[in-house]
């Protein structure tokens, strides 16, 4: 794929559009595949959820390796990061209930 050309990923009903020839959606179209993930009202670690992500997205390591940012985590990790931190602060549909766990909140918490 050349960059700028716009790529449609069709993953479990939702299409994600991906610019500049990169894998990973953004944090906003994270959210839903974390909340579906979520669902089963367990606690997740949140390396637990990237990868979770990574397979429900079929990136491989070369694909994360590929979108590395200089000295720091892959846009997958950062994404993710983002993506809960929003789910947490804006939305309020997920709470931490201890540090680096993750989990849905239920009606009324």
């Amino acid at each position: 794929m050349e960059k700028g050309e716009i790529a449609q990923i069709r993953k479990n009903k939702s299409i994600f559009t991906v610019e500049d020839s990169l894998c990973t959606p953004k944090p906003a179209q994270l959210k839903e595949l974390i909340l579906e993930m979520l669902a089963d009202n367990e606690i997740w670690r949140f390396m637990e959820i990237v990868e979770g992500l990574a397979n429900r997205l079929n990136l491989t390591d070369a694909d994360r390796e590929r979108e590395r940012f200089p000295g720091a985590n892959d846009r997958l990790t950062h994404y993710c990061s983002h993506a809960l931190r929003g789910l947490k602060a804006k939305d309020h549909l997920v709470g931490n209930p201890a540090r680096g766990s993750w989990k849905i909140k239920l009606l009324g918490e």
